[in-house]
């Protein structure tokens, strides 16, 4: 959905209005204020499902729990009768949850970085993702995600069955080589 980034973007401005605000009420009140309004939306999420891909909203979902256990676990942090034991016991756990979603992420943001090289340029894909040995299991695979990308192209397009230009074809429809401006 085109929109749920907005939808976002005024729940983050909400939380730090909620902070900003009510700066005179005490501390474990606007967090317990942020933490209802993240589970509403975690909520809200889970039922809407408004990204393309299972793993978008997977992600965001993820992000909303590590959020959650952040300002959970931070109530902690707020008395003052805490043995320190148990303070880095609350940060480790606060630490675990950032560190689980920063590598989810890391992992995902991999994945399509390689889906991006190998069609944006399959020579530079090879040589960095593909050992000499499995170089054939590798084009096979360009093979299979240069047809998606064609079909999902297709898909877009008004009509269905226009067929979609060669990076080659789309240089001479520009009007030459990608380097004719510099002669």
């Amino acid at each position: 959905c085109y929109y749920w980034e907005f939808i976002i973007l005024y729940r983050k401005l909400v939380m730090a209005a909620l902070v900003v605000f009510l700066q005179t009420t005490k501390k474990q009140f606007q967090a317990l204020l942020v933490l209802g309004f993240l589970l509403l939306f975690l909520q809200v999420q889970t039922k809407a499902q408004p990204f393309y891909t299972k793993t978008l909203n997977r992600m965001e979902t993820r992000s909303l729990l590590s959020s959650l256990v952040t300002i959970y676990f931070g109530l902690y942090f707020l008395q003052n009768s805490l043995s320190v034991g148990f303070r880095l016991l609350v940060v480790g756990f606060i630490i675990i949850s950032q560190s689980y979603f920063f590598i989810y992420w890391g992992f995902h943001f991999f994945i399509a970085f390689r889906q991006y090289l190998s069609r944006t340029n399959p020579k530079l894909f090879r040589k960095w993702c593909c050992p000499t040995r499995f170089k054939y299991y590798y084009s096979e695979f360009e093979k299979q995600v240069d047809h998606q990308f064609d079909f999902a192209l297709r898909r877009r397009s008004n009509t269905m069955f226009t067929p979609v230009p060669t990076p080659k074809q789309r240089i001479r429809s520009c009007g030459g080589s990608p380097l004719s401006h510099l002669k």
